[in-house]
This record gives structure tokens, sequence and C-alpha cells, in this order.
């Protein structure tokens, strides 16, 4: 499950190293993470799925860092 193995890998590196939580660039590659992993289930039954995939799995990437993105950079 890719969401368990985000999961323990975070949990993993932040326990090693506390100070990766307030990282800008860790939190950015943990949302951007979330957001391909949310983008690549997205169904879509035609035949251009490959392309839709990696596009939604892009656009799932960028919005879901937007948060972070905002509070860092305003």
């Amino acid at each position: 499950d890719p969401w368990r193995a985000l999961g323990s890998a975070v949990t993993l590196l932040v326990l090693v190293s506390g100070d990766l939580v307030a990282d800008v660039g860790f939190q950015l590659s943990v949302g951007a993470t979330c957001g391909v992993l949310v983008g690549m289930r997205t169904p879509i039954e035609r035949r251009p799925r490959r392309l839709w995939r990696i596009v939604t799995a892009t656009i799932a990437a960028q919005l879901a860092v937007v948060p972070v993105l905002l509070a860092t950079f305003g």
C-alpha cells in the first residue's frame, strides 16, 4: 500500500530528524507525493488513460502543495 509506505517513511524520517517537520522542502515533497497518490487513483476508462493519469497526478501534486506555498511564500 503506497499510503502506508509514505506514512512509514515520513514517520521514520521525522523520528530521525525532528527538524524536518519545519523544513519547507520536506513539506513540499510529502505534499506533492500525497497529491500524486491521489491523482493516480482517478479512474478513467478511455484509451488515453495513461496520459490522463499523468496529467491528473501532476495537477493533484500542484494542488496538494498550495497550502504550504501560500503559508511560506504568501
